[in-house]
């Protein structure tokens, strides 16, 4: 066999530093023209072994704990709410994508991920937003923070679909051709979270079966987000005002982040008021500590300190303002 290799391809195997890997029903001990037997190897920058479900356990584990050594490694950086999700999403959650792409991710170690991605996030602040308003597409109330555990499964059930069409690479297709009519069966050979992701796909709309390649991760992502949204909890309070307006004005470009995050942890009421606190018993008294009135977030923005004078400049220019519209 190696020197019919050897011949088509016009290149020598060197045995000494060649191994084998065994898989499916090879006996343990058993060599090929002495090559080297071992139980698990790094290659293409994964660790690939016998078993599914210790190849799963083995590159998660690893990558998990890389990325939070990642993200650990950056908590002291003087970063505002809206560019640590910026952080994140670019650079911290980057090594995630290669890997999520040929194993699927257990729910414990994307639980492990998302826990330590919250704790960089919100490290400094007292009250904080929940995980499923931030993943919200920002003219809905988030900060379109990538949810881990749906971008794994978009990300590996879009290949799946590429198999099933017949355009991934010729050993791909052929083996997703042989297996797929056994998916739905007890006596599928497939391991049980791949015979899991093929019942999620064909819970997905045609559509998105049939849709265009390069877009096809991206719209499976918006629709498990969509399918699992829930509305801010700020919105749910106040349903009657014009929330899409809102969230538009605060990503209104050229503003400083800062700003943005100043004005987004407002509106949200996370900001630790004194009197919030008081009621909370995380102070002892609600009153202001620069001006002595109920610290409250409307009297941080109208009354206290130099925010008055502030707040009675702007509503001044604003109404000049609407006076020489109406005079036009």
């Amino acid at each position: 066999m190696l020197e019919t290799y050897s011949a088509a391809s016009c290149a020598q195997l060197n045995t000494q530093k060649s191994f084998l890997i065994p898989l499916g029903s090879w006996p343990d001990g058993l060599t090929f023209n002495e090559i080297t037997t071992v139980r698990q190897a790094e290659m293409l920058g994964m660790t690939v072994c016998n078993s599914f479900e210790e190849r799963v356990e083995i590159n998660w584990t690893k990558t998990t704990a890389l990325t939070r050594v990642t993200l650990f490694q950056q908590i002291h950086r003087n970063l505002n709410l809206f560019e640590r999700v910026w952080h994140v999403n670019i650079f911290c959650l980057s090594k995630l994508w290669y890997l999520a792409q040929i194993l699927p991710l257990p729910v414990k170690y994307a639980t492990v991920i998302e826990r330590a991605v919250s704790f960089y996030i919100w490290k400094g602040y007292l009250y904080k937003l929940r995980k499923a308003q931030l993943v919200l597409p920002k003219d809905k109330g988030g900060l379109q923070l990538i949810a881990v555990k749906e971008k794994c499964q978009a990300l590996i059930t879009r290949n799946i679909i590429r198999g099933q069409r017949g355009e991934s690479d010729p050993m791909d297709n052929e083996f997703w051709k042989r297996h797929i009519p056994l998916f739905c069966s007890r006596k599928s050979p497939l391991p049980q979270a791949i015979q899991n992701l093929w019942k999620i796909i064909e819970s997905y709309p045609p559509d998105l079966i049939t849709a265009d390649t390069k877009q096809q991760t991206k719209l499976i992502y918006k629709y498990i987000i969509k399918n699992s949204i829930h509305s801010p909890r700020i919105v749910e309070q106040f349903p009657n005002q014009r929330w899409q307006k809102i969230w538009h004005n605060i990503h209104v470009a050229n503003i400083p982040t800062a700003w943005q995050t100043t004005v987004y942890c407002y509106i949200n009421e996370i900001i630790p008021t004194e009197e919030r606190k008081h009621r909370h018993h995380l102070t002892d008294s609600p009153a202001c500590k620069i001006c002595g009135f109920i610290d409250t977030l409307k009297h941080r923005i109208t009354i206290c300190g130099t925010a008055k004078t502030t707040w009675n400049g702007a509503k001044k220019s604003i109404a000049a303002n609407m006076a020489y519209v109406k005079t036009e």
